[in-house]
């Protein structure tokens, strides 16, 4: 864990306990104003056969997402080793694959996916508006002909629309390298969507964008 970005190491086993309270149950409520029900809402409309989820946390938005529905392929990406453990096991009946890498790599996958998820990653990767769309540039490649990249980022505090909470929490996290958000503007966010799909979508919710892009 040592080797890891501040963003992925905060994520320890005793901490991933208490994920889903404090990031779904309480940020997501009451300081980013994006209820959880509204990221399951996202999922659902976009999720597909063959799935690739990346920074799958807990495994919970997927958990919600599927309930009985079962997928042909479900592949779960992280560099963080205690978070595929635990995403993998509650998400078991669907038999994922997990595979440890970074997304700032070249990644060891050579199949294709009808859908990529992206929950809460953007805002924790660190660099510029282009490095980030340089990301998910490599990340369309690994999408099929109609396939779809999707998920959701938490904005920059200079954007108007944040209350005071989630101007503070933001700052704290942008301190600690656990952010890393402080130019990420919802024009830039279009701009990235625009040079690495043919269509693309955003919906704000609160300090929340949530975001999909077609190859």
């Amino acid at each position: 864990m040592s080797d890891l970005p501040a963003s992925a190491r905060i994520y320890n086993n005793n901490l991933l306990k208490f994920y889903d309270f404090l990031v779904h149950g309480i940020s997501d409520s009451f300081i980013w104003r994006c209820p959880k029900p509204n990221l399951v809402t996202w999922y659902r409309q976009h999720l597909g056969n063959q799935h690739l989820d990346i920074g799958p946390g807990s495994g919970l938005l997927l958990r919600e997402t599927l309930n009985q529905q079962q997928l042909s392929k479900l592949v779960l990406l992280d560099v963080n080793p205690e978070c595929l453990i635990q995403a993998s096991a509650n998400l078991s009946e669907w038999q994922p694959q997990a595979v440890r890498a970074s997304i700032m790599q070249a990644l060891p996958l050579t199949e294709c996916f009808d859908s990529i998820g992206l929950g809460y990653i953007l805002h924790c990767i660190a660099g510029t508006p282009a490095i980030k769309g340089a990301v998910l540039q490599r990340l369309a490649e690994l999408l099929t002909p109609n396939g779809v990249l999707f998920g959701a980022t938490i904005l920059s505090a200079i954007e108007p629309f944040h209350s005071a909470a989630a101007r503070r929490l933001m700052g704290i996290y942008n301190q600690r390298q656990i952010f890393a958000n402080q130019t990420d503007t919802l024009a830039k966010l279009e701009t990235m969507l625009q040079q690495a799909f043919q269509r693309y979508e955003i919906k704000r919710i609160g300090s929340v964008a949530l975001f999909a892009g077609w190859r």
